[in-house]
């Protein structure tokens, strides 16, 4: 057979982590043509920029607005994989004005974002949004490379001290151009719910509770 299912014990960061170690040894990867595809693997923010490009235009068609006009976009966040393109997206110039992730109690990104500890929790926290419990999201490397004006020195001292503490705490002047472009917020299951819940009476839409 061509496919073969494997399971783990752990959350997302046990699954990912050892996998992107496996990548990053290229001998092992070229010898067994190892391939990722989660978001460790830059092809997939990539891909995942014509989201954006897209998304922006058909937004633009929606509420008859002009071209260059500045929208907010809201994502769920985990590993941040989408967050990633989306920060790529506005690099290259497209109007995106804030970026804005939503996490659920795994909420280092939240953190982050509102007061720069960058540190890894004790536990994982059980939710019933799953695919992204993510105590440490590895595209967060990618996001401090193109805040930092692609510093690529400046990042790896930072995720060496991650590696070695489990701890990061950004320098204040990186915390304010970090607050400039990206916001949060902490959404507990019983919010998820309710707005579920609203959005099928509401709507007749029944969401995924990642989004």
């Amino acid at each position: 057979a061509n496919a073969r299912v494997v399971s783990f014990d752990g959350g997302g960061d046990d699954m990912d982590l050892p996998l992107k170690r496996l990548g990053a040894d290229r001998d092992f990867a070229a010898r067994h043509g190892l391939c990722g595809i989660n978001s460790y693997n830059l092809g997939r923010p990539v891909a995942q920029l014509a989201h954006y490009f897209w998304s922006y235009f058909r937004t633009l068609d929606r509420i008859g607005a002009e071209i260059g006009t500045a929208i907010d976009v809201v994502l769920p966040s985990g590993a941040l994989g989408n967050m990633a393109a989306a920060f790529m997206a506005r690099q290259m110039g497209l109007p995106l004005r804030r970026l804005v992730a939503g996490v659920n109690a795994n909420d280092i990104t939240h953190r982050t974002i509102a007061s720069g500890e960058f540190h890894r929790s004790d536990h994982m926290e059980k939710t019933l949004s799953d695919a992204i419990n993510i105590q440490v999201p590895y595209n967060m490397e990618r996001v401090f490379y193109y805040l930092t004006g692609e510093d690529a020195s400046l990042v790896a001292s930072w995720m060496a001290e991650m590696d070695r503490s489990a701890r990061l705490t950004l320098p204040p002047a990186w915390l304010k151009r970090l607050q400039a472009i990206f916001s949060s917020a902490r959404v507990d299951d019983a919010a998820m719910c309710a707005a579920t819940r609203r959005a099928l009476e509401q709507h007749g839409y029944l969401p995924c509770p990642h989004t």
